[in-house]
């Protein structure tokens, strides 16, 4: 019977295009989510700090963050201390209460007169922190430090 207009696929073609459909699916499964987390939040990747000096006491690798929510990221700090006494167990503090379950804190350490040293910090994101741009400080509990502030942009 010919019929004209009509449209026949053969059992070949329709698994085909099922196949084709099921492996574009996997693959954009597995490198979506690959594509969105490459690059945030990697130590090796984080540059280190500028140098800290008398004018700018603290220092940090980069002064505007972007995170997705539940993401731990990496901040490269430098210290410098201004007084003319050995600093001794020096500590930075980020303080983000909006945006962070507990206030983030290095390892201690001691800071020579006029020297500087550098800190690493991670910053654990909350998971439920909604879409938006983030104030936040970092301090050290240096006599006389300053405070730097901070952006940290939740991405979505």
């Amino acid at each position: 019977m010919n019929k004209k207009g009509s449209m026949e696929l053969g059992v070949n073609s329709i698994v085909i295009l099922v196949i084709a459909i099921v492996m574009l699916g996997l693959i954009l499964g597995i490198i979506v989510p690959k594509i969105k987390s490459a690059g945030l939040g990697l130590e090796a990747k984080e540059p280190d700090a500028s140098t800290a000096s008398a004018s700018e006491q603290i220092t940090m690798s980069r002064t505007e963050i972007s995170a997705y929510a539940g993401d731990q990221v990496v901040v490269k700090v430098g210290v410098y201390n201004p007084g003319t006494d050995l600093a001794k167990s020096v500590k930075v503090n980020s303080t983000c209460a909006s945006i962070m379950d507990t206030t983030a804190t290095s390892n201690s350490k001691d800071i020579s007169s006029g020297g500087q040293t550098s800190y690493t910090l991670i910053l654990n994101i909350k998971k439920s922190v909604p879409e938006g741009t983030y104030l936040c400080s970092l301090s050290s509990n240096m006599t006389g430090s300053e405070v730097k502030d901070y952006t940290v942009k939740i991405i979505k």
